[in-house]
């Protein structure tokens, strides 16, 4: 990027790929901003994590680029990504376990909307006073509440194999995935569609949130599209969108 004169980056990674593995509420940039002892996400935070690290570097002090760290937790939007997609599907189709209690698997959300306008404000403040955000890592998120993954999903799947009356205890399905980490450790087959015991952990074990801060403070910025009406917003054509290839499929 500096050979070729590239003078502005906004980087948008993710919140996760910094964090060790242990519940995580409230901190933010000055605690997660070195390599951590492990990754919650296992060998993806690691590539991550060292990927942004490196770009970190190169807008170091007396460097001609001037960049900014974006940390977006989930991101939702009207249609889903491919790794919502994934994970719906699954759910749907029962092979994620519908766990017990309301106090376990808590996350933030961010639409996809919000954070282009957040990317947006990046790159006019890079524009005209760069050295404010230069180096800066900021957690980005809608709303510091947290809310179950398991709430997230059943709402945009609604299907009976992913709901109440198959839930089962958060101890079996750990036990469940563990052994199927250590099958997969020692070269046995397991099956082709199940969620890894790291993806497992953080999405269903994990309390996660932080704080925004440094998005108020050094962006002065607060979401275009309130909380409630994003998670309207997605989860309409997510269901509209999750209906049509139902009756495609039925008309196929």
């Amino acid at each position: 990027m500096v050979q070729m004169s590239v003078k502005h980056l906004v980087y948008v990674g993710d919140a996760y790929s910094a964090l060790p593995i242990e519940d995580n509420y409230g901190l933010g940039e000055v605690v997660f901003n070195e390599f951590p002892a492990n990754y919650i996400l296992g060998e993806y935070g690691e590539s991550r994590t060292r990927g942004e690290m490196y770009a970190r570097k190169a807008t170091e002090k007396g460097s001609s680029l001037k960049g900014v760290f974006l940390r977006p937790v989930h991101v939702h939007a009207e249609e889903a990504s491919s790794s919502w997609r994934s994970l719906m599907k699954m759910a749907e189709e029962g092979e994620i376990p519908y766990i017990e209690g309301e106090r376990r698997g808590m996350h933030q959300f961010i639409y996809a909307g919000n954070l282009a306008a957040i990317v947006d404000r990046c790159l006019g403040f890079l524009s005209t006073n760069p050295e404010r955000l230069n180096s800066e890592i900021i957690y980005c998120l809608d709303d510091t509440n947290v809310i179950p993954i398991r709430q997230f999903l059943e709402q945009r799947v609604q299907s009976p194999r992913f709901s109440a009356r198959n839930q089962v205890s958060f101890e079996k399905s750990f036990l469940q995935y563990y052994l199927t980490y250590i099958k997969y450790s020692i070269g046995l087959e397991i099956p082709e569609r199940t969620l890894s015991y790291p993806m497992f952990r953080f999405l269903f074990a994990k309390t996660i949130g932080f704080s925004n801060r440094k998005q108020r403070l050094l962006l002065d910025h607060l979401p275009e599209v309130s909380p409630a009406e994003a998670m309207k917003r997605s989860l309409h054509m997510q269901k509209e969108t999750s209906g049509i290839q139902r009756q495609a499929a039925r008309s196929g």
